[in-house]
């Protein structure tokens, strides 16, 4: 493909010689001359870019990338129409633009499915759910998914069911029956057997695999949060914190709780961010406390009692084996109350 430059001279009998130049040009080949070929039957969302290989065939010669082409790849990353631009490069010009589809990932492919377990109060139970896809991508409520909760209101079987929107399509349906007990390697855990729907389309899954499931009920931003042990809970039923002001000071603080998990609490009202909690209060701290004074007097404890132990082991056990009191009962059974009692043996 160019322009190039003919010279030519021309002899013969009887006539002049003639000779001159004359301009040839060779066009580039219109791209959208070769056949276009898709190579992906179907492309399924996971939230990564999809760039569909394809084939550009002109005769019996396949088109090569950055020989013949250079391609672009545009709104390939959500569910619904892709866009593949090829520039023709090199004996090709022009330009195409093909299409191809992303179709929604089915959310009965859930990769974790997580529910959290509640406990009955006589009213309608919404238990936070977390849902994770095929790539461990986290969804988001209402975007990617819509919660249905029934028969949540008394003890016994609950029904969450979670059907796809947008990216996602397909509904898994979770069973609360009451929990049970289950052995595991590093002891024993509390676990509650769920339901899962799949269509299954593409025959994937098969009988015997196993499943890691994870469902989210809501997504919790810009919120106070603090460690569960450091809430206290008062014999009204209200629920507070202690928190240590610049000084050093405890103040017993009323709080308001929100959501809790195993390890945190989200806090709604009483303290802000930034400000200091103790983390694991003692039924030994008080409103108005220094936290200083507090730390010398459990140091002081222990260490009396580290000096009471000694005391007592200095003379080692006394003649005729236990003192008195020490022993066994003569029942033959453990005196009163639990582990041993009395005298200056063992404690």
């Amino acid at each position: 493909v160019g322009t190039y430059n003919i010279y030519y001279k021309i002899i013969a009998n009887n006539f002049n010689d003639l000779e001159g130049t004359q301009t040839l040009t060779i066009n580039a080949i219109d791209i959208n001359v070769p056949t276009f070929t898709l190579n992906t039957d179907e492309i399924i969302y996971d939230g990564t870019e999809k760039m569909p290989e394809f084939t550009l065939k002109n005769g019996d010669y396949i088109l090569e990338e950055e020989t013949d082409y250079t391609v672009e790849y545009s709104d390939n990353i959500n569910v619904g129409t892709g866009k593949i631009t090829i520039i023709g490069k090199g004996h090709y010009k022009g330009t195409i633009e093909k299409t191809f589809t992303i179709n929604s990932q089915d959310l009965s492919f859930a990769k974790e499915v997580f529910v959290e377990n509640v406990v009955y109060t006589g009213k309608a139970q919404e238990p936070k759910i977390e849902v994770k896809d095929a790539k461990g991508i986290t969804l988001t409520l209402n975007e990617d998914y819509t919660v249905e909760y029934s028969n949540n209101i008394n003890a016994g079987t609950g029904t969450v069911t979670i059907t796809g929107i947008g990216n996602y399509t397909g509904t898994v349906t979770k069973i609360e029956p009451t929990a049970s007990t289950q052995s595991t390697m590093s002891g024993s855990e509390t676990v509650v057997p769920i339901v899962v729907h799949m269509d299954n389309p593409d025959e994937l899954m098969k009988p015997g695999f196993s499943l890691d499931l994870e469902i989210i009920v809501e997504d919790l931003s810009d919120v106070v949060f603090v460690p569960l042990s450091a809430v206290g809970k008062q014999k009204d039923g209200n629920y507070y914190v202690y928190k240590v002001n610049e000084n050093g000071i405890l103040q017993k603080t009323d709080v308001t709780l929100g959501s809790t998990n195993d390890t945190n609490a989200v806090i709604e009202s009483g303290i802000n961010i930034g400000e200091k909690v103790i983390t694991s209060p003692t039924e030994n701290m008080t409103d108005g406390a220094n936290l200083n004074d507090f730390a010398t007097t459990v140091e002081q404890k222990k260490t009396e009692q580290n000096d009471s132990i000694l005391n007592n082991m200095g003379g080692g056990m006394p003649s005729g084996g236990m003192p008195n009191g020490g022993g066994m009962p003569p029942s033959g059974g453990m005196p009163g109350g639990s582990g041993n009692r009395g005298g200056k043996g063992s404690r």
